[in-house]
């Protein structure tokens, strides 16, 4: 159960903002882990990034 805790933490700051050093001094997990967690994250932000790219290139 606190495994989910955890990641939920993680997941929350890195999508607030917190770099991956913040978020491992806040939640006690290891920079690795975090880093693993934050793949997932960085993802999502990056399919964001580009889908607002495409729709923009499109307007044009």
């Amino acid at each position: 159960m606190f495994h989910g805790l955890r990641k939920s933490a993680v997941v929350f700051l890195l999508e607030a903002g917190c770099s991956d050093a913040e978020t491992a001094a806040i939640t006690g997990q290891s920079r690795d882990m975090v880093e693993h967690y934050a793949k997932h994250v960085n993802q999502k932000r990056l399919t964001a990034l580009a889908i607002l790219k495409w729709e923009s290139a499109g307007k044009g």
